[in-house]
């Protein structure tokens, strides 16, 4: 098990997850947002490719919509 922060909030992974599986882990499939790892977005064709490594910091944004 690796730990990684996702907002701040320190959560526990597989050590060979992917971020497309964190991302299931999280139940967060089907919802609209953007990712950074380290402050450095990930766009959605990466998600399966990028591997998510002991002490990173996943920011996960939710767009609003208002104005």
């Amino acid at each position: 098990m690796m730990k990684i922060q996702l907002n701040g909030e320190d959560k526990s992974l597989n050590s060979d997850s992917n971020l497309y599986e964190a991302i299931e882990e999280w139940q967060l499939l089907g919802q609209n947002f953007a990712i950074a790892i380290n402050e450095q977005f990930i766009p959605k064709s990466a998600y399966n490719s990028t591997r998510l490594s002991e002490g990173d910091r996943v920011e996960l944004v939710v767009p609003m919509q208002g104005g």
